[in-house]
């Protein structure tokens, strides 16, 4: 785990644009957000949010996808996980985010692709915008 550093600070969400992150599956049952989406390694200690929205799948207010796949780090191999959740009706932003993803990989994201996740996401405009300049006014410090 790394050390928490006075810059890291920095790159929290500006005032007003709320991270959906922990808020995910109350955002999704109040129908305010479509898409969620959680990935990292499988053998790790992150704990996937399974059993929050497990009970939500299971009773079909909640749509899950999941995909595992290798990844090779170093010459290691590392089971990956990506597990998303929309609302019904809604699982074709699963496969729009994918398809950006796999578009992006490797060759970094535009603004353009940051306001289309966004918007997969249920972030809106505005808020896409603001986390954009933010994100500009930030890396201004480090030049």
């Amino acid at each position: 785990m790394t050390a928490k550093t006075d810059t890291d600070d920095d790159w929290d969400y500006p005032p007003g644009v709320g991270p959906h992150e922990g808020c995910e599956l109350d955002l999704m049952l109040g129908g305010e957000k479509p898409l969620a989406m959680f990935s990292g390694a499988a053998d790790t200690e992150y704990e996937f949010p399974d059993a929050q929205f497990g009970p939500h799948v299971r009773s079909g207010r909640i749509v899950q996808r999941e995909y595992r796949y290798p990844l090779v780090i170093r010459g290691a191999i590392r089971p990956m996980r990506e597990l998303y959740y929309a609302l019904p009706g809604e699982e074709w932003r699963v496969f729009a985010m994918r398809t950006l993803y796999a578009r992006t990989k490797g060759k970094g994201r535009t603004d353009a692709d940051t306001h289309e996740i966004g918007r997969l996401l249920g972030y809106s405009k505005a808020e896409v915008q603001a986390y954009l300049d933010h994100c500009d006014t930030v890396e201004k410090k480090f030049r």
